[in-house]
């Protein structure tokens, strides 16, 4: 049986089990069975969870023998990219208007790909799919389909802010969005709408 790297990566990222457990909506036990290598994870949905969180394969979370430089690892050498982090009014909203925070390595899958940038998550509103503190890497030219997590950029009274949230579906006046904690859904007119991009990956910084 190959044996799984979810200790290693959680480590590296210094994440505990517990936090990842809940990170990935499955009980503390059953993710001590995979960290410990007892049981091997599925891969779908997974490896291929942590492998979207913490910017690496599916393959390197499930055990494969593969290449460093295949591993997209988060000390990659593309440019950097623009963190934003500044909480705005209303609730998980990052304030895009007053410039990023900060400026964190690109990584290496996206290294040909243009004008990513990353949102660091605020607020509770879609725990247990992303936790306040961590960062969401955006690939703005990826198309967005029903159920992908997206960041959406949108103005509100002179403002330009971001919001992480699930993108329900799009209509001739705007688009629907849901979030999970509390479980609710959000419109958004296409008055005020000025992007919809793909969240590529997820890391604790």
């Amino acid at each position: 049986m190959k044996k799984n790297r979810i200790r290693e990566i959680r480590i590296a990222n210094d994440v505990t089990a517990a936090q990842l457990a809940r990170m990935l909506d499955v009980s503390g036990p059953r993710l001590r069975r995979w960290d410990r290598q007892e049981v091997t994870p599925p891969r779908e949905p997974i490896c291929r969870m942590i492998a979207e969180r913490f910017g690496v394969s599916t393959d390197y979370v499930a055990g494969e023998d593969v290449p460093a430089e295949a591993q997209a690892v988060k000390r990659g050498r593309g440019d950097d990219i623009p963190l934003y982090g500044k909480a705005a009014a209303g609730q998980g909203a990052v304030a895009i208007s007053d410039g990023p925070v900060d400026y964190i390595e690109k990584p290496t899958y996206l290294a040909e790909v243009e004008d990513c940038y990353a949102v660091m998550i605020v607020g509770e509103s879609m725990e247990p799919r992303f936790y306040p503190g961590e960062v969401v890497i955006v690939h703005p030219y990826r198309p967005v389909r029903a159920g992908d997590y997206a960041v959406v950029q949108f103005e509100k009274n002179g403002e330009l802010r971001a919001i992480v949230k699930r993108f329900v579906n799009r209509t001739e006046t705007g688009i629907h969005l849901s979030q999970h904690n509390p479980d609710d859904k959000i419109y958004i007119d296409n008055s005020d709408l000025r992007a919809l991009h793909y969240i590529k990956a997820i890391r604790t910084i």
